[in-house]
């Protein structure tokens, strides 16, 4: 996946962060950005055992545009993280939810992604050979270019763990 350059995060500072979304039983904006931000510090199961209560709170601010985005962005960084596990079941189970939370022109970015994420599904399934090409040359046109190296990131890191 694309390479992170920040210094590592300890344990004891994930600890903090899980510790403090555990005390919270109402998520707002901050938290959901926070976990949405944060999710590939937490391993699979502890994403796993949450994602259903961290949709729950999602739904709680349907409609109001800053939350959709952030979880479109927070499906994204699930797809992502699932693809680098080689959880493919997982990806098939996320990718109806991201095409669903997309369907609004406002969030076309979301929609680029969930194409380009189906695409690689399909691929890295073995169902045809693999071209990121038509969503990142979209993003660069529309001027996303540190999107469009990230879809390349993701693309490469993909297509060299199935091959």
């Amino acid at each position: 996946m694309p390479e992170i350059t920040l210094d590592k995060v300890t344990k004891k500072e994930i600890e903090i962060i899980v510790d403090y979304l555990s005390t919270i039983e109402d998520w707002g904006y901050f938290e959901l950005a926070a976990y949405t931000n944060c999710l590939g510090f937490f391993d699979a199961d502890y994403r796993n055992f949450q994602y259903n209560d961290v949709i729950r709170q999602f739904r709680k601010f349907k409609g109001l545009p800053k939350y959709q985005h952030t979880l479109i962005k927070f499906l994204a960084n699930s797809i992502i993280l699932e693809f680098d596990e080689a959880n493919y079941e997982r990806v098939l189970e996320l990718l109806p939810i991201l095409y669903d939370e997309t369907t609004d022109s406002d969030y076309l970015k979301g929609r680029i992604y969930w194409k380009f994420f189906m695409r690689l599904y399909q691929s890295a399934i073995g169902n045809f050979e693999f071209d990121g090409s038509i969503a990142i040359e979209t993003l660069r046109l529309l001027g996303y270019e540190e999107e469009a190296e990230n879809l390349v990131a993701i693309e490469t890191s993909v297509l060299h763990k199935i091959n």
